[in-house]
Order: C-alpha cells, then structure tokens, then sequence
C-alpha cells in the first residue's frame, strides 16, 4: 500500500498544474450530482409510490362518498314520506294529494325514477319518468281491475290520460315488497334490469306498522345504477385508471369506468348479469382474479399498477369496490424529471469544465508564461520577459523575474563590452608580444653570429669580421647587433690616465 502511494505522488508529479487544479474539481462535481440524482429518485420514486397510495385512499373515499350520497337520497326519500304518512299530510289513497305529492318528488329530485307506496291488499300509487324523462303518474287497485294504469300528468300534477297500461301487476310479490317485509326496516332490493329504462335498477324500500305492529304499507323508490357508470368515468382522473363495482355474494358487475357492458339481454327478455372475468375486458378480469381471494381494505402491486380493493357496505348492500391506477402514470412523469435533471447535469458538468478549464488557464497561464519564459532565458534570449496582469502573487513574482531578467540581461551585455575590450586590450598586447618576440628572434638571430671564436688585436683591440676586415669593436658591434656605444671611462681607467682629477670624478659620479 505504500509503494502504490509513493506512486501515485510520483504520478503526480508528471500531470500538468493545470489537470491538477481542473480533474478534482470535475470528479467533486459529477459525484456530488450523481448523488444528488440517486438521493432524489430515490426519493421521487418513494414519493411517488406514496402519491399513488394517497391518490388510491382519497378515490375510495370519494367514490364510498358518492355512494352514500345516492343510496341515501332513496332512503331520505322514503322516510320523508313515511313520516308525512304518519302525520297526515299525505293519504295514498285520495288523488287530489296523492298525484301532486308523488310527482313533485319527481320533480325535486333528479335521480329517482320512480316513488311508489304499496299496500297490503296489492294497491300501487306512486310517480315515475318514462323513457322521454317526463313525469307520469300510476294508479293500480280495484279501479284498474289489478293493471297498473301510468297517466300524463298536468302542470298541477294531476293525471289526466293514460299514457301505458301493464295489466296483472300485483306489488306483493315484487322482491322490494317482499325484502321490507322480512326485514322490517329500511332496505334495499336485488339488483335488477329496469322495466322501462335498459339499465339495471335497485329500490330502496321501507315498510310503514302500525303500533300493534299490522303493516301498513312499504314507500319505494326505483333509481338507476348508471348515475354510478356516470360518476366512475368522471373521477377516472388518470389515463388507464380502472374503476369497478361488483357484488360481494355473487360477484356480478353492478358499475365500472370502462363503457364494458354490466349485463346481457338474452331470448326472451331475460338478463344475464356478468362478473368481471365474463365482462372480454382484459384489465377488469386480471383485477378481479387478482384480488377475488383478498382480505378487504387491500392494496397490492401489480405489473406497475397499484391496485386497491375495498368493500362498501349500505344497509344489506354489501359491495365491492377495485380500483386499478398505473404508476407508470406518475412514473413517466418522473422519468421525464429523471431525464430533464440528467440534461442538466450534464450540461452542468460541461458548464464546469469549461468553467474550470477558464479558471485553471487564468491561474496557471501566468505561470505557464513564467515558465516557458524562464525556458527562454535558458536558452540565451535574455530579451523575453513574462507579460504583466493584474496584481497577485504571480504578478509580484513576474515582476521580480522581468526585473531579475533585466539584470541579467545587463550583466552579459556588460560582460559582452568588458570581454570586447579585454579581449582588444589582449589583442593589443598580443601583438606587443608578437613583435617583442620578432625582435627577440631577430637578436637571437644576430646573437647568434656572435658565437665562436672573435679574432681580436692584442694590442688595438679592433676585430676581424667574417669577410676578413679589420674593424673597430664600436663598428663591429654595431654591424652585428643593433646596439650603440657610448665612450667613458672605467674608474681604473680614470685613476691611470687622470690620477690628478680621479677623486673628484669618482666622487661625483657616486
């Protein structure tokens, strides 16, 4: 582990200033963004997870909501008029207050369509929409033979003719009838396909006793199961969101969001109700096999839908309530974030680097000009100096450099001038020499015929020469040298020939 240290820090010292001062910028930045990013899908795809939970929750409170809201509305209905019933302000069995009565609940309120009162002797009275949505109102007792007699009504709401006739109708044995009676209170019938409307129905009955408890009739109301296809395909606020009802004991479609058929009309008139397997809609039958054997309240994931499964519960309507939202829905908007942030970071990235290298160049280009200056000077151009900007430390130590060049550069052009005159200077002296050494020669030269032997008179002292001449020692000298004689006396020579004066010149010549 040490040698690869030692290494590294060798390595480093081979990577330019420059990739020293930009790479760990570069490598802080993309891993703080990768982190960042990991950190926020992360915690983007758990949030989005617990957006869809919420979503899911706030559906089936909504829906349960609603639901509430319009099988209420029947049960409101029914124990407004049990209550003016009891009070006397309506009698089923006088026209003038039953007509009106009947047909203004019709006319306040928009989901039922129909309200009826029956008793135990098989009268029928009641109201209904036909299937224009205008209000007749119906008569069945002994009157009518045991047919129930529907009438237009006028702007009063009496009848006035009879507008359909459905001869041997007999209200005790209706399911409705039956159910009141044998739960003695508010509840609702089977689910079943409207007599007029082509839609499945329900009614919500409630039977009337007396004190000693004799039954005095049940009110019903007849209200439709569209209003509930209506309202799933309004709150199907998501592409691909799948919303259903279905029956808890049988399991047949009562509702769903996806415009798939609840029921099948057969020979004879005859309904076939369908559970969502039997619906040939792939999403319904997935779903409801998926969660047909689960607990209720129940969430699960399937292949990137969250699907929830809750039951609904009305009086002695047990319903269930699936509900199917993809999260590849609130995925792909994630993943359209993922990928903007990824855009981005990138281009932050490349923004950093440019950035960096910008800033790396500012910091070390000086120092590169320093550098490559002083590689000038290496290489004898003294007259380079390092370009001045700003004022930092890099600044101050160009200014020294160029100031420290100058110098230099003073010093060799000084040194240039000395060694010129020097080597002038030793020229001229050179040439001294050369020509002390060309005499020298020349008196060597003439020293040398003076070797050997120099005939010379004993008596005059005068020298024969080569040639054979006598000549005087004066004039043989200075035919073989360059030397010049000049006469005087020796002090032997004083004191013999001028003994009188030989003092006196000795003396001054000391």
């Amino acid at each position: 582990m040490k040698k690869l240290k030692i290494d590294i820090k060798h390595l480093l010292l081979y990577i330019p200033l420059r990739w020293l001062l930009v790479t760990p910028l570069v490598i802080l930045f993309i891993i703080s963004s990768i982190s960042i990013f990991t950190l926020f899908t992360g915690a983007s795809n758990d949030s989005t997870k617990e957006s869809v939970s919420l979503l899911m929750n706030r559906i089936q409170y909504e829906l349960k909501l609603e639901l509430d809201t319009y099988l209420e509305e029947a049960l409101h209905i029914n124990r407004t008029n049990s209550r003016y019933l009891e009070l006397n302000i309506v009698d089923p069995y006088i026209p003038e207050v039953r007509e009106p009565f009947f047909s203004s609940i019709l006319d306040i309120w928009d989901s039922p369509v129909m309200s009826f009162f029956g008793d135990p002797k098989g009268e029928f009275y009641g109201a209904r929409r036909n299937i224009d949505g205008l209000i007749e109102v119906v008569e069945n007792n002994q009157d009518t033979n045991g047919a129930s007699h529907y009438f237009s009504i006028n702007d009063s709401g009496r009848a006035e003719k009879v507008a359909a006739e459905y001869p041997g109708f007999d209200c005790r044995t209706r399911p409705w009838y039956k159910a009141a009676l044998e739960n003695k209170t508010a509840v609702f019938s089977p689910i079943y396909k409207h007599f007029v409307f082509n839609d499945l129905a329900i009614t919500a009955s409630l039977p009337m006793y007396r004190e000693d408890g004799e039954i005095i009739g049940v009110f019903g109301v007849d209200f439709l199961l569209n209003r509930i296809n209506t309202f799933l395909k309004e709150n199907r606020i998501i592409d691909n969101m799948v919303i259903f009802i279905v029956e808890n004991d049988t399991g047949h479609l009562i509702a769903n969001s996806e415009n798939v058929a609840n029921f099948i009309s057969e020979d004879n008139n005859k309904l076939r109700r369908l559970r969502p397997d039997e619906s040939g809609h792939t999403q319904l039958k997935q779903i409801y096999l998926s969660l047909m054997s689960v607990g209720d309240n129940t969430t699960v994931r399937r292949d990137s839908n969250l699907i929830g499964h809750t039951s609904y519960k009305k009086e002695n309507l047990k319903w269930d309530l699936y509900i199917s939202i993809p999260e590849e829905t609130f995925l792909s908007v994630f993943k359209r974030i993922s990928i903007i942030s990824i855009f981005y970071i990138i281009l932050f990235i490349i923004l950093t680097i440019i950035m960096a290298l910008y800033l790396s160049k500012t910091i070390t280009g000086p120092i590169s000009n320093l550098s490559l200056t002083a590689e000038y000077f290496s290489n004898n151009h003294l007259d380079i100096r390092v370009p001045i900007k700003g004022n930092n430390e890099v600044t101050r130590l160009s200014i020294s450099f160029n100031t420290m060049a100058e110098e230099l550069q003073d010093f060799f052009e000084n040194l240039e001038k000395k060694v010129s005159e020097r080597t002038i200077e030793l020229t001229d002296k050179v040439q001294i020499i050369e020509d002390k050494n060309r005499d020298l020669r020349l008196a060597l030269e003439k020293i040398n015929t003076l070797e050997g032997i120099i005939p010379i008179c004993s008596y005059c002292k005068n020298i024969r020469n080569d040639e054979g001449y006598w000549k005087r020692v004066e004039e043989y000298f200075s035919d073989v040298t360059e030397a010049q004689f000049s006469h005087s006396l020796c002090p032997d020579c004083v004191k013999k020939y001028y003994p009188d004066i030989a003092n006196k010149i000795l003396k001054e010549e000391e």
